[in-house]
């Protein structure tokens, strides 16, 4: 029986039989695995500190089959607080559901674990706006699934400098007035130059960013869009984001 050492974030977690659990874990070493917890459900559980949802940890795993079997572990951050702040718990549950949806099980990626990570502190120290928070997540997040959209330059003539332009969700970006051809989502210079903002900032600046709620709603909007389309995933808790902001 193989022994496994892990960092990951617990996506979610099940009840399994009478005293066990299966908590679903992104993790640094092989990406989106389930991992069945032994007793977690007790209430004198050495593990259930380690098996709560958001839970940031060390994970030492054993292999049995085709399952993974939780050992032991140790806590980082349980982000706990995020409970007491029905807002904030929304909008976490939302960037784990994200992340849960559109990855492949046993995919690796450590940059999304890191982006899932520095959000989430983000998210609890409360020094950024959520609203932005969430709208730079999700262009973050479809980059780095290899969806990038194209905000500095029109897709069609490559022209760069852009006072306006149409959103084109299916080609995936920009493109000018003259290259335009069909109907789509016209933006002035003061939406395109919020989105490559959003596309270039690190998100521990995200403080640095001015803009009008109008404008994050009509990006909001359309990266809802786009991420319906290019990676075709339903997400349950969109709705209660949208009734948050």
């Amino acid at each position: 029986m193989s022994i496994h050492k892990v960092q990951g974030v617990v996506l979610k977690t099940r009840n399994y039989s009478d005293y066990d659990k299966i908590i679903t874990i992104f993790s640094d070493k092989f990406g989106k695995i389930d991992v069945l917890c032994n007793g977690a459900r007790r209430t004198k559980s050495k593990q259930l500190h380690l098996t709560q949802q958001f839970c940031f940890g060390e994970f030492l795993l054993s292999k049995s089959k085709d399952m993974y079997v939780l050992s032991s572990g140790s806590l980082n951050n349980s982000f706990q607080t995020l409970l007491n702040d029905y807002k904030k718990l929304m909008i976490g549950t939302y960037f784990l559901e994200f992340i849960d949806k559109s990855i492949e099980s046993e995919n690796k990626n450590v940059y999304i674990l890191a982006l899932l990570l520095k959000t989430l502190y983000i998210l609890e120290d409360g020094n950024v706006d959520n609203y932005l928070l969430k709208v730079t997540f999700d262009f973050k997040l479809i980059s780095l699934l290899g969806y990038t959209p194209q905000v500095l330059k029109c897709i069609k003539c490559g022209r760069k400098t852009l006072d306006e332009a149409y959103f084109n969700i299916i080609e995936g970006g920009l493109i000018c007035n003259n290259c335009n051809t069909e109907k789509g989502n016209k933006l002035n210079k003061k939406v395109i130059e919020l989105l490559i903002q959003i596309r270039n900032i690190k998100l521990e600046e995200l403080g640095k960013i001015y803009y009008d709620k109008g404008t994050l709603n009509l990006i909001d909007d359309i990266l809802d869009k786009y991420i319906n389309y290019h990676l075709s995933i339903k997400l349950n808790t969109v709705e209660f984001i949208k009734n948050i902001f």
